[in-house]
């Protein structure tokens, strides 16, 4: 019986061969350890991101393949000790799961929150809980002990197959452009919040190598006033001390891990021979007009082709009104797990270029998403918390600017003022009889096509009043 992998939440590599083992590499990536092994010695190996979907995942592939009886586990990246898909694998071998009513879910017993599938048989569940498993924290001692084990061990047990049924995600998707969305804010988790309400109504559905997704296309979130020690409230999936530890990694150099990966800041810093960073502050300090300071991320003589490519591939930084903005480019955001940390990271590199500068004050942080997406596995989550968190009716500034609507008794007019949000400066009037004012909405709006959705219907609403009760109309400030 071979290994038949019916489920990943990333890249794997299947042997073929009559193995009784796997190996699982949590953030590391798999090549790194796969290249050093004895293929006959192994069935399949891949990563385990997350303790959620990644394990619920394996625990479906390890019930298809039952002649799988040991699972050697890598556990020695910084990620995995952060992420704790590692650890919360381990504990679901040793302390098991329990099961909760409430969520038709199997809860492991671990203080990292890891949840199974309730469709799986309790009985069958438990056999997989008990299986033999090995954990290294090096990639020598994993490759060691793999390579010496013999590549005959036979299986004796029952070799049926089981399959139970994926839990449906039910995404009530609406029509809509699946391009170019744009949210603005004033914090980032503010921002967040509206991503996610974007992504769950107006996301295309669609495949990856990581599982299903819920996707829109060059999102674009503009956050105007993050405070520099960053806005946590309880809902804003960032961990602080995870978060401490991911900016300097995109801030500061750092030597290549064991696993192999990159990090933004060595890519950053040293990668194509200069320290972008450091240049990028020289050139805004000698000309703060320029428009050409650009760091680049992405190589093209190597990534098309790499099988872990970084999803940040460029940062602009501008200085406009005296104040720095940072414009970041990802190809690919998990706009749910890791936006989040990206965002608050961005910001944080956004204050260290903003500190070596001379004068110059803190201006909008922009991060446009090319692949905005939200992974099943985190669909309800993420529908939980725009529930609970996002306010039924929230006020949203407008940054074109607000409307002053009155009715003019002489000449039986109504006249719009649109006026500056920052100045209070008369930007543009609209002027219309009382007649013809139900056309006026249409005006301003083809005039300021950026005005927001919101605004929009503000301004059509209060125009509407001003018409047909024009000699008692106030507008509601």
């Amino acid at each position: 019986m071979r290994y038949i992998p019916l489920y990943s939440q990333g890249q794997i590599k299947v042997q073929d061969n009559l193995s009784t083992a796997i190996v699982v590499t949590g953030w590391t990536p798999y090549h790194v350890v796969e290249k050093r092994l004895d293929p006959d010695s192994y069935a399949a190996i891949g990563q385990l991101y997350s303790p959620g979907m990644g394990i619920n995942y394996l625990v479906r592939n390890l019930l298809y393949n039952p002649q799988i009886t040991k699972v050697f586990i890598l556990n020695s990246s910084k990620n995995d000790k952060v992420s704790g898909s590692i650890q919360c694998l381990i504990d679901f071998f040793e302390s098991a799961f329990d099961y909760l009513d409430t969520e038709k879910a199997y809860k492991i017993k671990s203080d990292i929150e890891g949840y199974i599938d309730g469709e799986i048989d309790i009985v069958s569940l438990g056999k997989i809980s008990r299986m033999d498993y090995d954990v290294f924290t090096s990639v020598d001692s994993l490759v060691s002990a793999i390579n010496h084990r013999s590549s005959r061990v036979y299986f004796l047990g029952d070799s049926s197959r089981l399959e139970f049924p994926m839990r449906k995600q039910v995404s009530p998707v609406r029509d809509s452009n699946i391009y170019g969305h744009t949210v603005i804010a004033e914090t980032i988790a503010e921002a967040w919040l509206q991503i996610i309400r974007g992504i769950r109504k107006y996301g295309y559905i669609s495949s990856s190598s990581y599982g299903q997704t819920q996707e829109l296309i060059d999102f674009v979130a503009v956050i105007n006033n993050e405070p520099q020690d960053n806005y946590l409230p309880e809902y804003f999936p960032v961990d602080k001390g995870f978060l401490s530890e991911y900016v300097s990694q995109v801030i500061y150099d750092s030597e290549d891990a064991q696993d192999g990966s990159y990090t933004y800041g060595k890519r950053l810093r040293s990668y194509f021979g200069e320290d972008q960073i450091e240049g990028a502050m020289e050139a805004l300090n000698y000309d703060t007009a320029s428009r050409r300071v650009t760091l680049n991320l992405w190589d093209s003589t190597s990534d098309f082709e790499s099988p872990f490519p970084p999803c940040l591939v460029n940062i602009w930084l501008r200085i406009l009104d005296n104040k720095l903005s940072l414009t970041a480019t990802f190809r690919s955001n998990d706009m749910f797990g890791a936006w989040p940390n990206n965002a608050c990271a961005l910001r944080a590199l956004q204050v260290h270029v903003q500190d070596r500068l001379d004068n110059v004050g803190l201006g909008p942080l922009v991060i446009i998403s090319q692949s905005a997406h939200i992974y099943e596995a985190v669909w309800s989550k993420a529908d939980e918390t725009i529930e609970k968190h996002t306010p039924s009716t929230a006020l949203i500034l407008d940054p074109i600017g607000h409307f002053l609507i009155k009715y003019l008794e002489e000449g039986n007019l109504i006249q719009v003022q649109l006026v500056s949000s920052k100045t209070n400066l008369l930007l543009k009037e609209y002027i219309s009889g009382v007649a013809q004012a139900s056309k006026l909405p249409q005006e301003i709006i083809a005039d300021n096509p950026a005005i927001t959705a919101s605004h929009a219907a503000y301004l059509g609403e209060q125009i509407s009043r001003a018409t047909f009760q024009f000699e008692t109309y106030t507008q509601d400030k």
